[in-house]
């Protein structure tokens, strides 16, 4: 087999069978269709791009809120440019 193959080897150090270069090992569970899947925290350090990812999702959920609020006060705008400009037109001419 590769080098490169999932199955543990050379390339994993004898690592556990199924183990991948991510940190992630898998073994077959009771059901053959059912797969246990274990993360190696040596080799997985995800909780910085959680972090990350949580603090992206924030600034994104507060740039959605200010378009929202934008959106809402140029509507509330052309609303009351529109009304102006039919009471405007509603309104009878000056004698010349």
């Amino acid at each position: 087999m590769a080098a490169s193959s999932s199955r543990g080897g050379p390339f994993h150090g004898g690592a556990a069978p199924f183990r991948s270069r991510d940190g992630l090992s898998t073994r077959q569970a009771a059901s053959s269709d059912e797969i246990q899947l274990r993360i190696d925290p040596m080799s997985a350090d995800f909780d910085d791009e959680i972090t990350g990812l949580r603090s992206q999702v924030r600034q994104l959920r507060n740039v959605a809120q200010d378009i929202g609020t934008e959106a809402k006060f140029q509507k509330d705008f052309l609303d009351q440019l529109d009304a102006l400009t039919r009471l405007s037109s509603n309104r009878s001419r000056p004698f010349v």
